[in-house]
This record gives C-alpha cells, sequence and structure tokens, in this order.
C-alpha cells in the first residue's frame, strides 16, 4: 500500500560550534519541566508518554540523581540532552500496577528545585487524529458509472514523537467509512496491513462506483458526494477531518442511439432460414438502461438481446446485439428494417433520429434460383438465446427532511424527527427509512416496528403515493461531551433513486464546578 506524504514536526537543529555552549549550565535561564503528556494501554497494562519544556537553551542532564525514573528502574531511555522549546513525547515508561503511577524527575538547574512529571492511571489518553480525504470524478452525466475514491490516514499522535509512534496504531476492524447520502454503510478497504493495524503514516483506500439518473441533467449544474468516517471506542484529537466531500461537474444529457443490422449469410435459396444481428450503438455521451431499450423489426417479432451487461446498463461507445430469425420465401430479395427507441420513461430523449433505423437485404439467388451447382454448406443458426424480461418499474422521486434541535446541552435528551415524502408522479413501493444514530449519542426512544443495527435504525415504510409521507419520531440520549452531533438520514424505494439529508445539532456542555488544579 503507498501511502501520502505526511507532514512532520520538525525539531530544532543547533549547529556544532553553538551546541557547545548550548549546553552549557550558564545559559539556563529556567528549569525544565518534565511533562507527563498521555496514557496508552501496553503489553503490562499502561504505558506513559513524558515529553518536557525548556524554556532555555539546550543543556545536557546525565541519567541519575537529577534525571530519574521512579519506580525503578532509573533509566527508562529518557533523554540526556534536552532540546530548547517544548519538545512532546520523547520517551515512554511503563506504569508500574503496584504503585499505580510512573514519575520523571529533573533537576538541570542548580538554583531552582527539581521539577517531576508523574503519570497516574488517570492521566488522559494518547488521542491519534485520522484524517478522511476523497476525490470522485471532474464531471458525471445521468447513466454514467463513474467511481469515488476515498482515503482514511492515520495522521498519528500529536502528543507523541515522531520517533515512536510507528509501534503504535489504531485497528482497522474499529473503523467504519460510510457514504450516507447514497446508502452505503460499512465500505470495504482495498487492502488491510497485515497485523491488523493501520499505523503512523499509513492509509486506507476505498473504492466503490455509482450512477445518477437523468433527473440530475435537468436541475443540477454540480453534485457533492460526501464520505464519512468513525472510529470506535477510540476518542480522537480531531474529528473535523473524519468527513469528506467530492464535488463533480454536471454535464448535458447527450443521449444518441445508432441501429447496424447483418445477415449471418451473404446469399439464401427458398426455404432457407437467415439469422439476423441488429446491433444497438450508445453513440452518445449518457449510459441508457437495457430496460428502457426496445428494438423492432416487422418480420422478426421476437427480437432477443445477447449477452446483455450484468449491471443492465448500455455505456457510453458499448455495443448491444439482438438476434432473430426469418425464412427466405421466393427468388429476388430478402429484405427487413429494424428500429431502436427509447422509452420515454428514462428521461433523456434521443437527440439523433436519423440513425435510429437501418434496413438491410441479402439476394435470394441460389438453390431453385441459380444454375445448378455444388449443395450448398447448410448453415445452422445459432440457438435464439431466452428472452430477458422487460422490468416496468416507473421512476419517481423521494424527499427527505430531518428536524432537530441546532443547540442541545450535554447529557440532555434530544428529539429528533425524520420526514420522508413521495414527491414524483408515481407510486414509490418497498420504501425504506434509514437513520444513523450521531457520535456521541444513543437510541432513547423508539417506536415500534424499528430496528437498530451497527448504529443505523431502519424501519419499512411500505408504499408511498405520490405527495403521501411517513414521518419517524425517536428520541436520542447525548453523552456529556460537547461538540457537534451530525444527523444523518437516506430513504429508498422501487424505481426511485436514494434520497438523503443531514443536520447538526451543536451540543454544549454541561456547566461544572471549577476543581482547583493539583500539580505533580
Amino acid at each position: 500500500m503507498t501511502h501520502p506524504p505526511r507532514a512532520r514536526r520538525l525539531l530544532p537543529v543547533i549547529p556544532v560550534a553553538a551546541a557547545a555552549l548550548a549546553l552549557a549550565p550558564s545559559a539556563i535561564s529556567a528549569p525544565v519541566v518534565p511533562v507527563a503528556e498521555c496514557v496508552l494501554p501496553g503489553a503490562a497494562g499502561l504505558t506513559a508518554y513524558f515529553g518536557y519544556d525548556n524554556p532555555g537553551d539546550a543543556v545536557t542532564v546525565p541519567v541519575g540523581p537529577s534525571n530519574i525514573v521512579t519506580p525503578p528502574p532509573p533509566d527508562r531511555g529518557q533523554p540526556t540532552t534536552l532540546l530548547a522549546g517544548r519538545q512532546r513525547g520523547v520517551f515512554a515508561a511503563a506504569i508500574d500496577p503496584a504503585v499505580g503511577t510512573a514519575s520523571w524527575l529533573l533537576d538541570a538547574d542548580p538554583a531552582a528545585a527539581p521539577r517531576v512529571g508523574t503519570a497516574r492511571t488517570t492521566t488522559p489518553r494518547c488521542l491519534p487524529n485520522l484524517r478522511l480525504a476523497m476525490q470522485g470524478p471532474p464531471t458525471l452525466t445521468g447513466g454514467e458509472l463513474v467511481t469515488w475514491t476515498i482515503t482514511l490516514t492515520n495522521e498519528g499522535y500529536p502528543d507523541i514523537a515522531d520517533a515512536i509512534e510507528p509501534s503504535l496504531g489504531v485497528p482497522v476492524s474499529d473503523i467504519t467509512v460510510d457514504v450516507p447520502g447514497w446508502g452505503r454503510f460499512d465500505l470495504d478497504p482495498e487492502a488491510v496491513p497485515a497485523d491488523g493495524l493501520l499505523r503512523t503514516g499509513q492509509a486506507l483506500t476505498y473504492r466503490w462506483s455509482g450512477r445518477f439518473g437523468t433527473e440530475i441533467c435537468v436541475d443540477k449544474t454540480q453534485e457533492t458526494v460526501e464520505a464519512v468516517a468513525r472510529i470506535a471506542g477510540i476518542t480522537q484529537r480531531d474529528t473535523a477531518d473524519d468527513t469528506a466531500t467530492a464535488t463533480s461537474r454536471v454535464v448535458p444529457c447527450l443521449t444518441d442511439l445508432a441501429v447496424t443490422k447483418s445477415a449471418s449469410v451473404a446469399g439464401a435459396a427458398p426455404g432457407d432460414t437467415v439469422t439476423w444481428t441488429v446491433g444497438v450503438v450508445n453513440a452518445g455521451a449518457t449510459g441508457v438502461r437495457i430496460a428502457d431499450i426496445t428494438v423492432t423489426d416487422p418480420r422478426i417479432p421476437a427480437l432477443a438481446p445477447v449477452d446483455p451487461p450484468a449491471d443492465g446498463w448500455l455505456q457510453p461507445g458499448a455495443t448491444l446485439s439482438y438476434r432473430g430469425t426469418m425464412t427466405a420465401e421466393a427468388c429476388g430479395v430478402l429484405e427487413n428494417t429494424a428500429s431502436v427507441a427509447i422509452a420515454a420513461t428514462f428521461g433523456a430523449p434521443d437527440r439523433n433520429a436519423v440513425n435510429d433505423t437501418v434496413t438491410a437485404s441479402i439476394p435470394v439467388d441460389r438453390g431453385t434460383c441459380a444454375p445448378p451447382a455444388p449443395a450448398p454448406v447448410p448453415v445452422v443458426p445459432p440457438p435464439a438465446p431466452p428472452s430477458v424480461p422487460v422490468l416496468n418499474c416507473p421512476a419517481t422521486r423521494l424527499g427527505l427532511r430531518i428536524a432537530a434541535a441546532g443547540r442541545a446541552q450535554a447529557g440532555a435528551r434530544l428529539p429528533v424527527t425524520i420526514t420522508v415524502r413521495n414527491t414524483g408522479r408515481a407510486a414509490a413501493r418497498g420504501g425504506v427509512l434509514r437513520y444513523r444514530i450521531p457520535s456521541g449519542a444513543s437510541l432513547a426512544v423508539a417506536p415500534s416496528g424499528v430496528t437498530l443495527r451497527g448504529g443505523v435504525v431502519r424501519v419499512p415504510v411500505g408504499e408511498l403515493t405520490p405527495g403521501a409521507a411517513r414521518t419517524l419520531r425517536l428520541v436520542l440520549g447525548l453523552d456529556r461531551r460537547q461538540g457537534g452531533r451530525v444527523h444523518r438520514a437516506t430513504a429508498t424505494a422501487g424505481c426511485a433513486l436514494a434520497a438523503g439529508a443531514v443536520r447538526r445539532t451543536l451540543v454544549a456542555r454541561q456547566a461544572q464546578v471549577e476543581v482547583p488544579r493539583v500539580a505533580g
């Protein structure tokens, strides 16, 4: 797997000549303060990560009484050259389970008391940061099959130095990437590290394909698709980059089907069976549903498609063949005409009618129609493939709306109302409404008939006649964290395109009593 370049934290570089002066005790202007940055679970309990703040110049303090970690052993790999400035997470030390702490003492300034940084089992956990990026096609049109690429990168732990971060990782099994507007949840990455951990600087790549209907060619100039990442059981330093979007320019639909025709033989005798192949070429720039294509021939009543694409669409530049047979009846010319048409319900009419009809012929000049000649080798037509049923499914549209308070209090209950409406002109059958519970919230109250799986509420809404609506009312329980809660819902039904809606609730922190901070 290849990874995008990662921004690295820069450490100060001290020239050799200046280093000797920088390490002199006389240059120290203030004591160096050790800092217990954060803790993470390790092989034998909790591991603490220590950094320091040096307000003066660089100084050297050998391991010993002035540079010691307790409880023993006193040397845990702590630095002896303390650079100027704030240095984060430069070494790690396991917390002794019997003591419950790990402390780093520094006595770098003879004029000041030693300073101690202590990590406890209650010290905050180290928080990683994962960043989501998304890339889509620069342009798209109705019926076109296009692909989006989503990349999730582990940006590392801001409180831990780069040199020791590679030993840390986020379990890939705890990562979920969704595209809620399309009803795509829990996408699978293309490849996963062998140990199942996404380490600092590594990335996961997700790719998926889809197509819009022809309605986007009518009322849209651009289309934006959103992806969302979630990490179960892990709090991140920053969740603002857990959402990514890709915007594509919508180009006008250009639908143009052309038809060709050929015979299986160059000539025939009376009574011969001739197989005709009618080719339908997508000469436009818009994909067309095969169910909306009709091929007719007055002398071949049952033209059937041969090997239609599995996804049911004829892409631009592709050809779909239809075959049928007829019998040569008399000497002369065997001639007939084939035509192609697009159903009006497709939503994008054929822009060029000139190439929608073709006439072909072969001579009937053999057998009794020609002088005696060696008997021709009989042509055995291939068996006609079974006919493919045509799906009759009138298209319609769905509208979706989420109603929730724009602001709420941490720890409170939040009512959420979701309404799906059939805004089209045909019935929408088999409707399903889905709502993903936001991170930092839980389902407190829900009506009967609702199912909850993987954090997604699902409720069937049945058939929606034109103008009809269904409403789902829920109550969420908010946890005690402040920040944004993003509501996402999708609705699907029959031949209607999936509808999506997003709303955000800003959760304010509960008022707390100020407790004096205890150092060390």
